[in-house]
């Protein structure tokens, strides 16, 4: 296959990822977080995108990848596209890929579980030198009695969510942050109403995390929700 093929074939499959990425392209099978994919060709010719389930039936393999749900923001810049390597290179590249995207996962599924959330919520971040990792480091080692945190985002810090509904009138973006161990923390982004005062107690802080972990995007969340859930979860506290 000479370099103008190859250009060809590699077209072809970048436009079944941007069009028909989400599925192998022979099968229709839905591809799985963390799954292999490999790009190539039929003996017919016809260029496929596919997954493990039909990855014997192309003639010729052009690319590998992965199919990522989770931790895409995680990759180096210019991941995405390699300079011509040998297969073998490529293959030990996306093994090593895949295995830390593994332990990421098992990583994000202890951290959830152990703070009590929905696992499919999660996304790792691992910069430690963020502004607001940094300063919830210090706020929580200055403040050992503590376990929830109430604070305003940071600048930029709305970057490392998607928010699926627009700050309603008079509300900022504020920011839960829940400490499962050192060096190990969730945050939750949500918009408050700045005409209502919030106690900076923990088991109040911690309510409102619940509640807004539990809740579903757009949902408002009352004064008497809060106080409500507090209750609940004060007599549980003193009896520990």
């Amino acid at each position: 296959m000479n370099r103008g093929e190859r250009r060809k074939i590699d077209r072809a499959v970048k436009r079944l990822m941007e069009t028909r990425g989400d599925n192998c392209t022979l099968c229709s099978r839905e591809f799985q977080h963390n799954e292999k994919t490999f790009g190539g060709i039929l003996d017919s010719g016809e260029v496929h995108l596919v997954g493990n389930c039909c990855s014997q039936k192309l003639a010729r393999v052009v690319g590998m990848g992965l199919y990522l749900r989770h931790h895409t923001h995680l990759l180096p810049k210019g991941a995405k596209e390699h300079p011509q390597r040998s297969s073998l290179d490529i293959a030990r590249s996306v093994d090593a890929l895949q295995g830390a995207v593994s332990q990421l996962d098992q990583l994000q599924t202890d951290a959830m579980r152990r703070a009590g959330l929905p696992i499919e919520k999660a996304k790792i971040l691992l910069d430690a030198n963020a502004p607001w990792q940094s300063d919830d480091r210090i706020w929580f080692e200055q403040n050992q009695n503590r376990m929830h945190r109430l604070r305003a985002a940071h600048a930029q810090e709305d970057q490392t969510w998607l928010f699926a509904v627009a700050a309603p009138h008079s509300h900022e973006l504020w920011v839960l942050v829940r400490q499962i161990e050192p060096g190990k923390r969730i945050r939750l982004p949500f918009y408050r109403d700045m005409s209502v005062d919030i106690p900076d107690i923990d088991v109040v802080i911690e309510s409102l995390f619940d509640l807004c972990a539990r809740g579903k995007p757009g949902r408002a969340i009352s004064v008497k929700d809060v106080a409500s859930a507090a209750l609940k979860l004060q007599p549980a506290k003193t009896k520990q």
